[in-house]
């Protein structure tokens, strides 16, 4: 068992253990931490450890951890996830699993992660657009008491907070 940890940890760091489950990591190298309610990015990446530490909260551990955290599942099964999507052949067989036990090949998960994520960003930008607009409409005279103009500058605000998740 502990063949499967160790062998997941040195193959995969915390940062594409993030990447490969969606986790936006942004051009600082920071992403929201999954452990807490996290609205600006305080998750970071140590290149030279392949660890994650939150400077919020104090959580973080290695590529495990976050992948227990992110897919809500036991160290175990993270481990043997990340086994099985990234392709080490730490089991028992030593064999390179082909096929994931989603049924889909380690390239089909990627470039499905990577499509949901282009979804996601897409959204955002669909969001960003639509705030925009509804802002212009208004003069500041018109501005000053209009509850649509305050929820509009919010959505505009969120927008960006998750598109700056994209910016790499």
């Amino acid at each position: 068992m502990s063949n499967l940890f160790d062998a997941v940890r040195r193959s995969v760091t915390a940062r594409q253990a993030a990447e490969a489950y969606a986790l936006a990591v942004d051009r600082h190298g920071k992403a929201l931490c999954p452990w807490h309610d996290d609205r600006r990015p305080s998750l970071s990446f140590d290149p030279r450890t392949g660890r994650c530490k939150c400077f919020a909260c104090g959580a973080g551990g290695s590529a495990i951890d976050l992948t227990a955290c992110l897919l809500g599942c036991s160290p175990l099964e993270a481990a043997q996830r990340l086994n099985a999507d990234f392709g080490i052949g730490a089991d028992d067989t030593g064999a390179r699993p082909e096929v994931l036990p989603t049924g889909e090949t380690p390239a089909q998960h990627r470039a499905r992660v990577k499509a949901e994520a282009n979804r996601q960003y897409a959204a955002l930008c669909d969001r960003l657009h639509a705030a925009e607009e509804v802002l212009a409409r208004f003069t500041p005279e018109t501005a000053e008491h209009s509850h649509e103009f305050l929820r509009a500058l919010q959505a505009l605000a969120d927008a960006q907070d998750g598109l700056e998740q994209f910016n790499t």
